[in-house]
């Protein structure tokens, strides 16, 4: 086997529907769920050919959402991808498939027959706590403001660029080097959190090909552009009450809209 042409990791969200509503969900989907969001069977095997045929070798595709289960072919998918996707290595091949969800992992198992060589992993939910001052009754320890905008909040001037994630300065965000390049119902992202922030500005950013980078436009809008210090710092200044949670350049619009301004309003 030859040496691919780019290795790295990938989200695989096969669908955006989740029923958890929790707050600060970095997708947002506590306030704002996309139609048509379930990737299809045929969806999925044509995304492992494309890889193939671009020669792109993952580390590890992470089968995400909203919540994956939801998606009716859930079982389909993830045995499709068992087989298909793989992670080179030494000239060899490695099965390198990781399913996530809120749901206890004992539960999935003992519901959905799933292939034995896939990892799984369980982001908790919790109710909140009485000192919790958000508005959804669910939560997750982990979570933290994603949509404080570091261009809204005066850190990135109208001029600044984007110091991660973009093709203007080609080094990768703490999202791209840890969680991967991403996939949705529309196409490829230059990560998961571009999709959301490009709905919420109207950015249209879904490709038929993999993308290696976001739009610069829209990671002026991420705290992970920063760098992962400085954006835990801006996180904690929302958190503290200093700067919005929500920047105001980011408003929530429904991607038919977005997407029926372009002509580009039919799944991938």
């Amino acid at each position: 086997m030859s040496k691919p042409k780019i290795t790295c990791r990938m989200e695989f969200m096969l669908t955006l529907e989740c029923s958890w509503g929790c707050n600060d969900c970095c997708r947002g989907l506590e306030k704002w769920q996309p139609t048509g969001s379930n990737v299809t069977l045929d969806q999925c095997q044509r995304f492992c050919d494309h890889l193939r045929e671009k020669e792109i070798y993952l580390t590890r595709l992470k089968v995400d959402g909203g919540d994956p289960v939801k998606n009716p072919d859930f079982e389909a998918a993830i045995w499709l991808f068992s087989r298909e996707i793989g992670a080179y290595e030494d000239g060899k091949l490695f099965r390198c498939v990781k399913v996530q969800s809120a749901y206890p992992m004992k539960a999935i198992k003992a519901k959905y027959n799933l292939p034995p060589n896939i990892k799984m992993h369980c982001d908790v939910v919790k109710k909140k706590p009485e000192n919790w001052n958000r508005d959804s009754k669910n939560y997750k320890p982990k979570h933290v403001p994603w949509f404080v905008s570091p261009a809204d909040s005066g850190i990135l001037g109208p001029d600044d660029p984007p110091p991660l994630g973009s093709a203007l300065t080609g080094r990768a965000c703490e999202l791209q080097s840890r969680c991967g390049r991403s996939f949705e119902a529309w196409g490829f992202i230059g990560c998961a959190q571009e999709a959301v922030l490009g709905r919420m500005l109207g950015i249209p950013v879904h490709s038929d090909e993999f993308k290696l980078w976001a739009d610069p436009r829209i990671c002026r809008h991420c705290p992970m552009c920063l760098g992962k210090v400085e954006a835990k710092k801006l996180q904690a200044r929302a958190m503290a009450g200093e700067v919005p949670f929500v920047g105001p350049s980011l408003e929530l619009v429904d991607l038919k809209a977005v997407y029926a301004k372009t002509g580009e309003d039919q799944p991938w």
